[in-house]
């Protein structure tokens, strides 16, 4: 679903009452596009209209802080040379954010540097696809 359509979603659960829906709506779209600062000024723009200004911005801020930390801890692991795990670590990530780019580009920069390092494995050729 686009971001916009999600946002609006998001917005219309929570002014029926279903705030948590809503909430965790918004949380898989700020966690699918924590780089995206249009997206993100849209999301911060419905909770400013839902009279939840604060919350919003803490919302935002934390969400986004815990994407910056896995993804932090990824590269890491990358430039260590502890390939395999930052794929775990990526893999796992990717799986509740299938749409964070940044997520899925650091994935695949992991893969590519095991199988520079390693050669073919048809394991991880297959989840580059």
């Amino acid at each position: 679903m686009p971001p916009e359509l999600a946002i609006e979603l998001s917005g219309a659960f929570i002014k029926a009452g279903e705030k948590d829906k809503g909430m965790e709506l918004m949380g898989q779209i700020v966690q699918n596009n924590h780089a995206d600062n249009n997206v993100l000024k849209r999301v911060q723009e419905t909770f400013n209209d839902l009279g939840m200004t604060d919350e919003g911005t803490a919302f935002v801020a934390d969400t986004k802080a815990a994407i910056i930390r896995i993804n932090n801890k990824g590269v890491d692991l990358i430039n260590k040379g502890m390939l395999v795990e930052a794929i775990d670590l990526f893999e796992k990530a990717a799986d509740g954010m299938p749409s964070n780019l940044v997520i899925n580009l650091n994935a695949l920069r992991a893969i590519i540097g095991y199988l520079l390092k390693m050669g073919k494995d048809d394991r991880y050729l297959q989840k580059c696809e």
